[in-house]
């Protein structure tokens, strides 16, 4: 079995910084891995009491509707999206959880907007 110890700083992101006399050559450090490549979000999830409301709510944010359906447990959904300045923008999923199933109970955290 491999320990840590024996595991290059790349493989499990801990880095031992003993060595380092400070922190710019703990950061210029060349064993240290950094990505150039591009992260993107697909999109975001958001749970709803009423999707109806969500729609119009976020159309007036500029987000268009680009479908609604079904999920198989019968529960309301859809797509919006929201094109900036001609690029890929922000895509929302909205999911329609009923009252009864977000099992709320008086001034707790609620469960979905």
């Amino acid at each position: 079995e491999e320990t840590s110890s024996s595991m290059s700083a790349k493989e499990d992101f801990s880095y031992d910084i003993s060595g380092y006399e400070s922190k710019e050559e703990l950061f210029n450090a060349d064993d240290i891995y950094v990505s150039t490549e591009k992260i993107a979000v697909h999109h975001s999830a958001i749970k709803t009491r009423n999707i109806i409301t969500a729609i119009k709510f976020y159309g007036l944010l500029g987000f268009k509707l680009e479908r609604k359906y079904l999920l198989p447990d019968g529960a309301r959904a859809a797509w919006m999206s929201h094109n900036n300045n001609n690029s890929t923008g922000q895509r929302l999923e909205f999911i329609e959880i009923p009252s009864s199933k977000l099992d709320e109970t008086p001034n707790s955290r609620i469960k979905a907007m």
